[in-house]
């Protein structure tokens, strides 16, 4: 018999349980700012570019929202709210939750994971808001919150020692104080990596290829720091009433933010950035997988033709060549098709993820979601896509990952039996390339 598995998702979120558990973590002269911006007030949405929620007429804006944007997908409200009421107590742990949240993951048959910020359950607030601000202005809060909550993922990562690698946020209108919270996250046994704003159109931030970087990409490679792109990350060129309006069901919003947030690969890519730091490494999460060969093919027909002389001139690599020494994707939702795409994206850079604990996973019916993906490929590549190449590039505890892949699987006989879509028990996801049951008809 095979060894089992070992599964890293290498897309999750974690988060503290309320805004006040949240605020606490904050220092206390920089709370109540702290807390504004977290209501989406409107300096908030101002900094991101977008509009004030007190638009809504709506005593919950933040929910009403929320809610707004299910229905534009196509999703009845109620029947997600009723699924969640009955459900999510016993599934669903934005932190640690006294160790619920590993059991429930070791009964999904998941080992270890890396953590982005995600909303706090009850108030709406992200962390990831505050990488978005297109202006310096009203700043004041956005340090004290960011390492507010990182305070917050040190003592959750601390509690399972090896298998959390939490992912830091942080402003980037002072690099210095970045560089500062590099260290300061290291030093704190934080090893999942930096998270990076996806470079809005409106910031006044120059973009990735800029040499105002170099400092900051120089700090992650002395400490080993993984640069994480994340969609949601901030940025569109659409304005953000586009990701909630009826009409359009949040598509116009919904796709661009996937594309803003692989932008920054051409910016560095084209801008040298790869010559001048070659041992950064950077994941792009939640983003899908089937565009990277398009995106590559792309980048080398303009290198050999339309206007590619000048970065022929300085670049040592070709477009391919970066890619494959410099890129990895967390396929957090990842469709079997894509999974069958490995070779093609390479096998080595490919990881699945789970989104857990948000409403696009499959919570709880993970260990089901493995055999409908990987049932009939090649065992090397599943263990690649799995767990092994996490693995590989973060610092996760092996010996601990291995012995809980011993106590709870999967094993090689369970993930290889075949699962088709129609067979799934009841739940809400939308990684199962259709909602599963609660779609809205007409």
């Amino acid at each position: 018999m095979s060894q089992p598995y070992v599964v890293v998702s290498a897309d999750a979120h974690a988060a503290p349980d309320d805004i006040d558990q949240f605020v606490s973590y904050v220092d206390p002269a920089h709370r109540e700012a702290v807390a504004a911006f977290g209501d989406l007030s409107s300096t908030a949405m101002t900094m991101l570019g977008g509009h004030d929620p007190g638009e809504i007429d709506d005593p919950d804006p933040v929910r009403a929202t929320a809610a707004r944007r299910l229905a534009g997908m196509g999703v009845d409200v109620d029947a997600a709210a009723d699924w969640l009421s009955r459900y999510s107590t016993d599934w669903v742990f934005a932190g640690d939750a006294n160790g619920k949240r590993l059991a429930v993951l070791e009964e999904q048959g998941i080992h270890a994971e890396v953590t982005y910020p995600g909303p706090v359950l009850t108030g709406g607030i992200s962390p990831a808001m505050y990488l978005g601000s297109v202006t310096d202005t009203g700043l004041d809060a956005v340090w004290p919150a960011l390492h507010g909550y990182n305070r917050w993922l040190a003592e959750f990562c601390a509690a399972a020692p090896g298998r959390r690698a939490g992912v830091i946020p942080v402003d980037l209108h002072d690099l210095p104080r970045a560089i500062d919270e590099l260290r300061w996250a290291r030093d704190n046994g934080i090893f999942g990596g930096v998270m990076l704003p996806a470079m809005s159109v409106r910031s006044k931030l120059p973009g990735y290829a800029d040499e105002y970087f170099d400092p900051f990409w120089s700090a992650c490679e002395d400490l080993g720091i993984v640069v994480n792109l994340h969609t949601g990350a901030s940025g569109t060129a659409t304005d953000s009433k586009y990701l909630y309006d009826d009409d359009h069901g949040g598509m116009l919003g919904l796709y661009e933010v996937f594309v803003f947030t692989r932008r920054p690969l051409w910016f560095m890519i084209f801008g040298g950035v790869f010559d001048r730091h070659p041992k950064l490494k950077v994941v792009v999460a939640e983003n899908g997988v089937q565009w990277l060969p398009s995106l590559v093919r792309d980048m080398e027909s303009f290198f050999d033709t339309h206007g590619g002389a000048p970065v022929r001139s300085h670049l040592k690599l070709r477009p391919s060549e970066y890619v494959e020494q410099h890129v990895y994707l967390a396929g957090s939702l990842m469709k079997r098709y894509e999974a069958e795409m490995c070779q093609e994206v390479g096998v080595t850079k490919l990881m699945w993820g789970t989104d857990y604990p948000h409403l696009e996973g499959a919570v709880p019916v993970h260990r089901e979601v493995m055999r409908h993906i990987f049932s009939g490929l090649p065992e090397a590549e599943v263990r690649a896509m799995l767990g092994e190449n996490a693995m590989e590039l973060w610092d996760f505890d092996e010996v601990a990952l291995r012995e809980a892949a011993e106590r709870v699987g999967p094993t090689t006989e369970e993930v290889a039996r075949p699962l088709a879509l129609t067979e799934f028990p009841e739940t809400f996801s939308w990684s199962l390339a259709r909602p599963v049951p609660l779609t809205a008809r007409p």
